[in-house]
């Protein structure tokens, strides 16, 4: 009974386990976008965005060309890249899947990315 409760751990920890913004980026992104607008400008917009709506803690981390926004706890459920490419901005959003659904409210981030655009 104890080696079997064993083997459901080990299995549920494989299936949820962590997942880094390295391999996040390695799938197909849920969301990109391009703009004029400046990074800071797109960045300030994502914070009020998020700050006012998001249920879960996203941080911004600087970056030699923008922002890499991801949020913080047991698990990564989001990556998103802004990277200034000279004449334009790319945003670039990864979110975790697990057997088909994410953890997060994926209309709702895709519409506040899409508006800050």
């Amino acid at each position: 009974m104890l080696v079997r409760i064993s083997q459901m751990l080990v299995v549920a920890t494989a299936l949820t386990g962590c997942v880094s913004a390295s391999d996040m980026r390695k799938e197909t992104p849920m969301f990109e976008a391009t703009s004029k607008k400046s990074v800071d400008k797109i960045a300030a917009c994502l914070n009020r965005e998020w700050l006012s709506q998001s249920s879960m803690e996203i941080s911004a981390i600087p970056t030699g060309s923008g922002y890499t926004y991801a949020n913080w706890g047991s698990t990564r459920n989001l990556t998103v890249d802004l990277v200034d490419e000279g004449e334009q901005r790319r945003l670039t959003a990864y979110y975790r899947r697990f057997i088909g659904f994410t953890a997060i409210n994926e209309g709702a981030h895709r519409r506040q990315m899409q508006s800050c655009m």
